[in-house]
């Protein structure tokens, strides 16, 4: 509930009257809709100098008075104009040169009242200090055109600013205004709740017809509340017809768009100001658990055994705050998130090893207190702005000495994560691109201390598990872990990546340790991920049994009863298109237990024009398959199984994938993360550390795992995905896109059913728009910084007026003549989505302007193209030539090279975060657009 009306003091006490009550409320106007002459959307009287407070208004009694206002009394004080906006504070004569006409400072006004079904969207309540915000000029045939917004306290204000307006700026004619405010309805006190509140809007027209209508129409699509805009008109001589109203639309929605921003700015900044203060806390506790586990620590002497404390020793922990400057600014909530959420996970960690130590040497070692001989010391107590300690992984594998597997990939992948690396070596390996040649294995004993100097000293926030060489040293593994774990409490994320057999063929564990992995070792784990043959193997399987999707879901399954939390069997062995997977879902007998995720580059749902593959049937296209099985993952205890689908990458660079894979989940669910997102993290990683691999070596070579430590909103191109931006673009909104590209107009136009009606209508408005379309490529020109840029806007503007003579001829074989084009009113779907362009062209830059317009050019090589390949009914289809005309060469030759220009500008200037939010946003507001052109042609 709105608490700035219901506190109100003035409101509590009831000093006011019941007349200055009304009056503040209401505005001393009876509330109603205006009565205006009936006249056509061309009627351009508005243009001419008015006479104000004789047209367009009257009242309830039938009589053209205009309403008082000097009696006006508010419930909130509001601030004075100076306070208000300091720009206008008034001009003597002497400051201007000019004298101020008399004119009539009583503004005319027109008043609505709205049903209150809802909490308005307003951010004014919580404003400290009123704001103005001021639109750029827009200048047509010497008018001017300009506006200022105004957030509110009470109605009272209203007239006061208008007033000051016309004083403020005598040469110009009009000043349109419009206010949407949140006020109590009469009688009530605000402490009824929501229904004491109603949202109430008006406008003053200023001798302008309809002016001050279209700002206040501007304002409530906003959802801004408790704010007037003041559109400032200085006439130029020359009548402009209904384009008026686009210029006073555009500058009013350049100010919302402004105020909007700035609150949202505002929002982030605290939610990340808020988040950064919980990290402090949760920093804090860290430096105190890590101070008590110093104190208990034992002091070990070589031989390993606990040596006599004669004197107490010093213990200092040295504490350095991590920065929080690069999440303050610019404020980065979901990275703030992210940090607390590890940060939280640390905590939990560090308690379980005090508990531990706590238990086992509590008569050896004293707690931190007063009666302590030694001096403990935390340095650093003060919270300033530092990076925070990356979380520690523990990787207990064998080598690779070629440095694409084993500990080398792990310790790589750990680093690319932001993770600190620790290493437990349980076979020295001789293995390079082209095989395994040799394996040579420590002493189980040696293994089990190494495990011991890691778990002492550096806590790990996930383990994981490769190569383990034989059975006496899984066993030493087994019972280290026990002891620091017992009966693997507290243990942290396991992670086994159970390596069995190397891709030469090489044995890499003795058959004896299997029985051991599944017995003792996988029920301690969160995840598992077997490769097709390690599944076989586990599962006691011929080799070659799984070869299919539907063995591969079952193998999954199946080595889920072994006890892991999570199982992940990889099917790069097995050769899958996408027509397997849409069979295997088709025949599912529990759908709701399988879910499919089609990541970039597959899947029913994928872009034809940004698919590699041009005019490959898609259940053809080859894929490799990840499938996740979870046990017990829902609240009813019912398993899942997700496929994981990707594009199978034509390569020899797969040397240490599984390590890699492993390892990455390991730092995913040190993160935080659940199993699924797991998934979704690592796997992402893994293919893109495949498809930018180098040719290194003569066998198969390693991965790239160093491509993410330089970040990128953006990743590489690569044969799967050679248009990243463009892919990117489209996933941030899929299920708009979908929306957008599969469109009843679109279904129907294919079928051949939709009316002729809704056809021509859409016509009429396809031709208002391409005006606009051309405006905004030459605004494009305009805003270049190159030639070559320049010219290419420009060409695409003289290809649009072709065009636009290509559509009359075509609109006259649907009966549609070139006078009723060009006299035809721009509807409302019209005219949003145009001027949103164009705003988008005024106030950003070219880059910005180029996105705005690439919805349409996407869309309808989309449309086009799927139609096309499906075999849309073309043959006695009344709409063939417009399914030719967007599915043809030369249209998706263009589309082409307009994601070309994309990918290029991306790459040669790589988005920030959130440079990324801000385009992503034009996006998807055109989108959404789109669909609404869409919407417009089904109702003619």
């Amino acid at each position: 509930m709105p608490k700035r009306r219901a506190t109100s003091p003035a409101q509590q006490t009831c000093a006011q009257s019941k007349s200055a009550r009304q009056a503040e409320e209401t505005g001393d106007v009876k509330s109603g809709t205006a009565q205006t002459s009936p006249s056509s959307a061309n009627d351009d009287h508005g243009d001419r100098t008015p006479t104000r407070g004789t047209d367009d208004v009257s009242n309830s009694d039938g009589s053209n008075s205009v309403p008082q206002t000097k009696n006006l009394e508010e419930s909130v004080r509001p601030s004075t104009l100076s306070a208000l906006a300091p720009e206008f504070l008034p001009r003597s004569a002497s400051d201007s040169g000019t004298t101020t006409p008399k004119t009539d400072a009583t503004p005319k006004f027109v008043q609505a009242t709205l049903p209150f079904t809802s909490q308005p969207s307003t951010k004014s309540q919580s404003r400290q200090t009123s704001k103005v915000f001021k639109s750029e000029p827009i200048e047509v045939k010497d008018s001017v055109f300009q506006a200022r917004l105004f957030s509110l306290e009470s109605f009272a204000q209203v007239p006061k600013i208008i007033a000051h307006m016309r004083r403020q700026y005598p040469d110009f004619q009009h000043h349109m205004a419009g206010w949407r405010l949140l006020a109590l309805k009469p009688g009530m006190t605000g402490l009824e709740g929501e229904d004491a509140f109603e949202v109430r809007q008006g406008w003053d027209d200023d001798g302008e017809k309809r002016g001050g209508k279209a700002v206040v129409d501007v304002i409530e699509k906003t959802g801004l509340c408790d704010v007037v805009v003041v559109v400032s008109r200085r006439f130029g001589g020359t009548l402009l017809g209904p384009a008026r109203f686009s210029h006073i639309a555009d500058c009013t929605r350049a100010v919302c768009t402004a105020m909007y921003e700035r609150e949202r700015a505002a929002e982030r900044a605290s939610r990340v100001a808020d988040l950064v203060a919980q990290l402090c806390e949760w920093d804090t506790e860290v430096a105190e658990l890590r101070l008590e586990i110093a104190a208990l620590t034992k002091v070990e002497t070589r031989s390993g055994e606990v040596g006599e404390k004669e004197k107490q020793p010093t213990i200092s922990v040295s504490f350095k705050p991590p920065d929080y400057k690069n999440v303050l600014n610019p404020p980065d909530v979901e990275k703030a998130e992210r940090l607390l959420q590890a940060r939280q996970k640390t905590v939990q960690s560090l308690k379980a090893v005090l508990e531990k130590k706590g238990k086992s040497g509590a008569e050896e070692t004293p707690t931190p207190s007063s009666s302590v001989t030694g001096c403990i010391e935390l340095r650093s107590t003060t919270m300033s702005v530092q990076q925070p300690n990356p979380l520690p992984i523990l990787t207990i594998a064998g080598t690779d000495p070629s440095g694409g597997a084993g500990v080398q990939a792990d310790l790589k992948t750990f680093a690319a994560h932001g993770c600190y690396g620790t290493s437990v070596v349980t076979a020295l390996v001789a293995q390079n691109t082209q095989g395994v040649q040799a394996v040579h294995a420590p002493p189980p004993e040696f293994v089990a201390h190494q495990i011991r100097c890691v778990l002492d000293d550096i806590p790990p926030q996930a383990i994981k598990t490769g190569m383990l060489a034989d059975a006496p040293t899984l066993q030493a593994i087994l019972q280290t872990l026990s002891s620091f774990y017992p009966e693997g409490k507290s243990m942290p994320p396991l992670v086994i990546d159970p390596v069995m057999v190397s891709t030469s063929g090489h044995s890499l564990l003795e058959s004896s340790a299997n029985a051991l992995i599944k017995e003792e070792l996988v029920p301690l784990a969160t995840m598992i991920t077997p490769n097709v043959p390690e599944a076989e193997l586990l599962l006691g399987l011929d080799q070659g049994s799984i070869t299919s999707l539907d063995t591969i879901v079952n193998a999954a399954k199946g080595i889920s009863k072994l006890g892991a939390r999570a199982t992940l069997v990889k099917g790069g062995h097995c050769k899958l298109s996408t027509g397997d997977v849409l069979a295997v879902a088709k025949t599912q007998q529990d759908p709701d237990s399988l879910y499919i995720r089609w990541d970039t580059g597959t899947g029913p749902d994928q872009p034809a024009i940004l698919r590699p593959d041009g005019a490959k049937i898609l259940e053809e296209q080859d894929v490799v398959v990840d499938v996740l099985h979870l046990r017990d993952s829902k609240a009813d205890g019912v398993a899942t199984t997700t496929l994981f689908v990707r594009p199978r990458l034509e390569t020899t660079s797969t040397h240490g994938t599984g390590c890699t894979l492993s390892a990455a989940l390991a730092c995913a669910f040190a993160q935080g993360l659940n199993p699924f997102d797991a998934t979704i993290q690592a796997t992402t990683y893994s293919h893109q550390a495949i498809a930018t691999a180098p040719s290194i070596g003569k066998g198969h070579g390693p991965l790239n795992h160093t491509h993410s430590i330089i970040p990128r909103i953006i990743p590489q191109p690569t044969p799967v995905n050679p248009y990243p931006f463009v892919s990117a673009l489209i996933g941030s909104c899929p299920g708009l896109w979908k929306d957008y590209v599969g469109h009843p107009f679109v279904t129907q136009l294919a079928a051949g059913t939709l009316p002729a009606e809704s056809f021509v209508h859409y016509l009429k408005q396809d031709y208002i728009y391409l005006k606009h379309h051309a405006r905004a490529h030459g605004l494009l020109a305009a805003k270049s910084s190159t030639f070559s840029a320049a010219g290419a806007a420009a060409t695409i503007v003289l290809h649009i007026v072709r065009e636009s003579q290509m559509h009359v001829d075509y609109c006259t074989q649907w009966g549609v003549t070139p006078e009723e084009l060009e006299t035809t009113p721009e509807l409302p779907a019209t005219a949003a989505y145009a001027r949103y362009i164009m705003d988008v062209g005024y106030q950003g830059d070219d880059f910005m302007l180029i996105i705005a317009v690439a919805s349409c050019l996407l869309g309808y090589a989309e449309v086009g193209k799927r139609l096309l390949a499906a075999g849309a009914n073309t043959e006695g289809n009344p709409y063939k030539r417009w399914m030719e005309d967007y599915g043809g060469v030369e249209y998706q030759e263009a589309t082409r090279r307009g994601i070309d220009l994309m990918e290029q500008r991306a790459a040669k200037d790589p988005p920030s975060a959130s440079r990324f939010a801000q385009l992503q946003d034009v996006w998807e507001r055109c989108v959404r657009l789109e669909i609404g052109f869409w919407d417009m042609g089904l109702k003619p």
